[in-house]
This record gives structure tokens, sequence and C-alpha cells, in this order.
């Protein structure tokens, strides 16, 4: 089996005809032709209707392209596992999140993964819950850290979970909260201008229609930097997860945990089900189970 001519052969139909094939793979039509008819010849079949500018598939072609995308990627994937295993621990982290910093448990995490593996490099995407699933379910990223349930992605499977309590953040001299609370429930946020992530706005609503409230959303954005600068400015009450305690829980700001029981909210590193993920993602997510094992709420679960 010459694998060229089943590479040249998708790259006929994804390019929409030979000449475009041809010019992209700096092979002559002619030869281009050939290896079509090699393979129809091989298979028993015609697999290609060429029309004035572009080719269509037969049955037996749609076959065999599917097949062959599904062997070439496999030997994609293993030859960038071999050499993965041949350079030791080099290469490129292909991972998204949320756009969700600052976060003191990301940034102490890839900064610490940095210092214990300095020669892995990072294409980092951040992007919001959907696109991240998109990314996972088309192998652009292998492992996305998402907040997501699994009626919504059954796609996916999780390596680790971490649960987080929900925290209002706010300015100790503010109109609307006493600065020496040890908790606050719902109830005493009725009428409090909140500013939040988008992504928390389902578990917030839900938990003041329990109490049979309707909070006050100021602001719902889809970064946590202008979730902030609404609560720095003294217009809004941030409601965050507690990872940010690290950053505002100082002289000037109070971090509360919201709810009599207080809300929590699920961050799973996610993974495609079935996807054989690269030594260095196994490598990430076992960095990740380590450093992150002394936290309540670590799980191995489906999302």
């Amino acid at each position: 089996m010459n694998l060229e001519y089943y590479k040249n052969f998708v790259e006929i139909v994804d390019s929409g005809n030979f000449s475009a094939a041809s010019r992209k793979l700096m092979i002559a039509q002619p030869a281009l032709s050939n290896q079509v008819k090699t393979l129809e010849t091989l298979y028993n079949t015609k697999l290609l209707i060429r029309n004035a500018r572009s080719v269509d598939l037969t049955d037996e072609g749609k076959i065999l392209y599917n097949r062959s995308k599904s062997i070439l990627t496999l030997l994609d994937t293993t030859q960038k596992e071999i050499a993965s295993c041949v350079q030791g621990q080099k290469g490129t982290l292909w991972l998204g999140m949320s756009p969700a910093l600052p976060d003191a448990y990301i940034t102490n995490l890839l900064l610490a993964f940095n210092k214990q593996y300095p020669e892995i490099t990072y294409e980092l995407f951040e992007v919001n819950a959907a696109q991240l699933v998109e990314l996972l379910n088309n192998g652009i990223i292998e492992v996305g850290i998402i907040r997501a349930s699994g009626s919504d992605y059954p796609t996916l499977s999780s390596a680790l979970t971490l649960s987080e309590q929900m925290v209002a953040v706010y300015p100790r001299e503010n109109p609307w909260l006493a600065p020496d609370l040890e908790k606050i429930p719902i109830s005493m946020l009725k009428d409090v201008p909140l500013s939040i992530s988008k992504g928390f706005r389902k578990i917030l609503t839900n938990a003041f229609v329990k109490e049979g409230l309707t909070p006050s959303f100021f602001c719902v954005s889809t970064t946590r930097v202008a979730t902030l600068m609404w609560m720095e400015a003294g217009v809004a009450v941030a409601v965050v997860p507690s990872s940010l305690r690290y950053d505002y829980g100082k002289e000037g700001y109070c971090c509360c945990p919201v709810g009599d029981s207080p809300l929590s909210i699920d961050r799973s590193f996610a993974y495609l089900k079935g996807r054989k993920l690269s030594a260095m993602a196994e490598t990430f997510l076992d960095f990740s189970r380590n450093m992150f094992s002394e936290i309540n709420g670590l799980e191995q679960s489906d999302i």
C-alpha cells in the first residue's frame, strides 16, 4: 500500500479538482491521474467522477476518502507521539480555557508546570465553553479547562474536577454589605447590583428563584476583567469563584461565601472521549492531579 497515493487522493477531493491539488502537492496532473487509476484498479471500482472544473466522489470513493483520512490522522498522531517519546518532555501543549484570568489556581498551575517542564511550549485558546467544546471535538486542543455538565457535553470526559465556592467580592466601604460578614445569604443580595461572568448567570438565577427572589444583574460579561472592573469602581458587587480570594482577600476588599450553604461551581479538565492523548497532555493532567490533590472536591468522572 503506497500511503502517498491515499494522501494525494484525499488532497484531490479536498482541493476540489486535480489542477488545484497538483499545484498544492507540486505533482503533475497526469501523475495524480495515474495514482487514482491505480487505486481504482486495486479496488476494482470507480472512485471519482471528473466534471469540467471539479471532481465528485462515487459512493465507493466516499468510503475510501473517509477511511483514508482516518488512517492518515492515526499515522500523524503516531508520529507525534513517537517524536514526543524520543525528545523527552518537549513540544507543544494544546490547551483551552475560559477567559477567566486573573485566576490564582490556573496561574499557579501553569507557572509551576512551566518550572517543572521548561521546554514545553503552549498553544493557548481563551474562548467560551461552547467554543472550547468545538475545539476539543475537532481535535484542535487536547485539554480544555471548562465549566460544564454531562447533559450539555456528552462527548467529553473529565480527568479531574475542581469544586470552588462562589464568593462575593466588594470594597469594604460600600452601601450594600457589611465588611465583617462570615457568609452572605441570597436574601441579603436582594436589590444589590451584581457583576458576574456569563457562565455564572444560571447558577445564581436558580439560587435566587429558589428563595422567591430575582437577582439584580448590573453587568453580565464574557470576561472576568470586566466583572472585577465594576466592583473595583464601587458600582457593583462581584460574584466570582473562591480562587480570587488570593487577589482580593486583602485590605480594602471583602471576600465572603455566597449562600447559606455556600454555592459552588465545578471546573473540569476535559478531553474528548475515546481520544488517545499525547504524552504532553497526559503529563499536564498528571501534574494537575498531583497539584490539586489536596483541594476539596477533586474527583474523577465524566463531565
